[in-house]
């Protein structure tokens, strides 16, 4: 098992004063990395925990942090101080915290299988913590600068859909499913899927040309499938194909950036 301290302390002891112009639409690029990755890695270990130490999960965990890291260590390399440097260093100390407590709870639940509800929600809680403070970063940087409001509602999206797939990896998880929410506001599953449905289908009509109509068909027929599985009551969803589309729409969502800017 990859241990999580090892990994912030490698980063740790990369991180320089180096100063060099930063590009706004770069460094927003990062923050939404660090957005994405740090709440998928609340998604992966409540898969973790809820599939009883399942190693597929702990593995994708990992991954998130170590992208966590990449993306957090090159904003530290654009920015020198002022506001997004206190941001960057509200972000670092909240991020230590985090995974300093994801530490404990990867070893518990590696060594037990399961981890207490309690427990869980606090991690959670901790998480979202992080995830606010890079939001504001975001925000703050975005209204410095003139930014793409199709990029800007595809990152939106992205971000949406992490939160719902997360929100869903904590019913698994969590003896009372209600108890844990992502993201800032207290919504139902129902209210945000319908949130995408409706966002989703608005940057279709305005980003759909000749270069991304096929990519927009392809987001709205995972997206189709996959709003079921999260709205399914019965538990009959599988978990493994929820994240799978999950991955694939939000890839997506990051090409279609591409195509817009």
């Amino acid at each position: 098992m990859k241990n999580i301290r090892t990994l912030f302390l490698g980063l740790a002891l990369t991180f320089t004063s180096t100063l060099v112009s930063a590009d706004p639409n770069q460094l927003l690029s990062h923050f939404q990395h660090m957005r994405l990755s740090s709440i998928s890695s609340l998604s992966h270990f409540f898969m973790f925990s809820g599939l009883n130490a399942d190693q597929k999960y702990e593995r994708r965990m990992m991954k998130d942090l170590e992208e966590f890291s990449n993306a957090l260590e090159a904003a530290r390399g654009m920015v020198a101080g002022g506001a997004p440097g206190e941001h960057l260093q509200n972000i670092e100390s909240k991020w230590k915290a985090y995974t300093e407590k994801l530490a404990t709870h990867q070893k518990v639940v590696a060594d037990m299988g399961q981890i207490g509800s309690e427990e869980s929600i606090a991690l959670g809680t901790q998480g979202n913590s992080l995830t606010a403070a890079i939001n504001k970063a975001y925000e703050d940087i975005a209204a410095t600068g003139k930014t793409n409001p199709k990029v800007e509602e595809a990152r939106s999206l992205a971000i949406l859909l992490q939160e719902m797939t997360t929100q869903y990896a904590a019913s698994g998880a969590l003896d009372d499913a209600s108890a844990f929410h992502t993201g800032e506001y207290k919504r139902s599953m129902a209210d945000m899927t319908k949130t995408f449905t409706d966002n989703l289908g608005k940057l279709s009509y305005k980003a759909r040309n000749l270069n991304t109509g096929l990519l927009l068909d392809d987001i709205s027929s995972k997206w189709s499938m996959l709003s079921k599985s999260l709205n399914n009551q019965d538990g009959n969803g599988v978990p493994f194909l929820i994240i799978s589309y999950n991955d694939r729409i939000i890839h997506h969502l990051e090409e279609l950036e591409g195509m817009v800017r």
